[in-house]
């Protein structure tokens, strides 16, 4: 556990989660990892609205779904405090966007890169993020045998919701069946009452009944269940019977029911053509068309037991080193005021760390020797590059532009037809003796915005 994550202060509270009731589903393995190793209160309001918000404690303040909360919390800045919001994969394109007030939250969670990049391709740099895939509970998923099921396939989710692709699965599944009618498909879900998963669910059974699959396909309906430990239980049990997970979905931002099949033994096959959001996690399972992913399903079941098992155990693997909450909690992500410190053989070694994992936003060195100096700033590749001062320093009004409309760390941002001044980019270089913003801020120094 990355305890680095909350330092000492005057909250007896470390962290406040604040959820919509029955909203938690996605974050309940996280908040139960939490509650582990630090202090955690846990508010679950009705509304936006109530004294609950004179009851927060906590110096992290967790709000879970980019949506009313959210934007009552960031209505006025926290003195102390730090407001993180996790973002899901329909908030973007909600009205939530334009009414949070970003300047008082210190950080967006996002699931994947995908959902970061659109959500700075709509609305630009105007919040820091960072990119937290879902967390696994592994040991509510043991590994089983399930290579006697290796025909039988499952897809399941928390309800029957067009999205979730069950009528294309159907289909696909006809074409399966008609090449080898030893396969079987489970169809497992919630009843959740929405229209829209009624009138799927009934679309799904007219479907099998029209393309005669009856025997060969089973649905399994559910009574809703808010109890994520009685849930996963029932959910264990189905896929201790299958030997293959499989996704349609086209709406995804993780896939928990992937992720929890490939840990219980599973084989996955992934509909990548109709949903290429999750590609970032799932593409070693994932299969570009229909006839691709028939040809794969059909090419396992040819494969000796040996390559089989060996394959199931780096499926696991892969969900254990990547989505276990041990992994991500010990991750060099942070979202406090921590310096975190890289110790490096010699200028070189530097320079190259800074060129993999830098931001390329600003970069800066202390040092009394100007060739050293001059060497880190012609090679390292960001847009600021600062000798013997501070990198706050990298700033539009700070540099004399006027007010700071944007900020890019791309090389070459202009679109459309481009000229020769659009192929011109800037580097700037800041050399100082010491100097601070904080002199500049309190009117001990001034800026001058000369030309030279």
């Amino acid at each position: 556990m990355n305890k680095k994550l909350f330092r000492e202060y005057d909250h007896e509270v470390d962290l406040t989660f604040i959820c919509r009731k029955n909203n938690d589903m996605f974050a309940r393995p996280i908040i139960k990892y939490l509650k582990e190793h630090i202090q955690v209160q846990e508010i679950y309001p009705n509304s936006s609205f109530g004294f609950w918000r004179n009851n927060i404690q906590g110096k992290i303040i967790w709000v879970e779904w980019a949506r009313d909360i959210a934007k009552v919390l960031s209505s006025k800045p926290f003195k102390r405090q730090k407001l993180i919001i996790r973002l899901h994969r329909g908030e973007i394109e909600t009205k939530f966007m334009k009414k949070i007030n970003w300047e008082n939250v210190s950080l967006l969670v996002f699931i994947n890169d995908k959902l970061k990049n659109k959500f700075h391709s709509k609305y630009g740099n105007i919040v820091q993020t960072i990119t937290i895939p879902n967390a696994v509970p592994i040991d509510a998923y043991p590994m089983r045998d399930t290579l006697q099921n290796s025909k039988m396939i499952m897809a399941y989710s928390y309800s029957f919701f067009p999205v979730k692709g069950y009528i294309e699965l159907i289909n696909f599944f006809n074409k399966l069946y008609k090449i080898d009618s030893t396969y079987s498909l489970t169809i497992m879900a919630q009843n959740t009452n929405q229209p829209s998963a009624k009138r799927n669910l009934k679309a799904m059974k007219l479907l099998i009944n029209e393309l005669q699959l009856s025997n060969s396909i089973k649905i399994i309906e559910n009574p809703l269940l808010y109890s994520i430990r009685k849930n996963q239980g029932r959910v264990v049990e189905v896929l201790s019977k299958h030997g293959i997970i499989i996704s349609f979905s086209k709406i995804e931002s993780f896939h928990y029911s992937f992720a929890e099949g490939l840990l219980s033994g599973l084989q996955g096959f992934y509909n990548m053509w109709d949903n290429n959001m999750i590609k970032e996690f799932w593409e070693s399972w994932g299969y570009n068309s229909e006839s691709e992913m028939l040809n794969g399903i059909l090419k396992w079941e040819k494969l000796s037991y040996e390559k089989k098992m060996k394959q199931l155990q780096m499926n696991r693997d892969y969900i254990i080193s990547n989505f276990g909450l041990e992994v991500l909690f010990n991750q060099d992500g942070f979202i406090d005021l921590i310096l975190s410190i890289k110790i490096v053989d010699d200028l070189n070694d530097a320079i190259d760390h800074i060129q993999i994992f830098g931001s390329k936003h600003t970069d800066g060195i202390i040092t009394e020797n100007y060739n050293t100096a001059s060497l880190f700033m012609n090679s390292v590749d960001s847009a600021g590059v600062f000798h013997n001062c501070s990198t706050r320093f990298a700033d539009g009004f700070r540099y004399g532009f006027g007010a700071e409309v944007g900020i890019s760390t791309q090389s070459l941002p202009p679109r459309g037809p481009v000229g020769l001044e659009g192929l011109v980019t800037y580097k700037y270089f800041l050399t100082g003796k010491g100097h601070i913003v904080d002199d500049f801020s309190s009117g001990k120094e001034k800026f001058i915005h000369e030309d030279l």
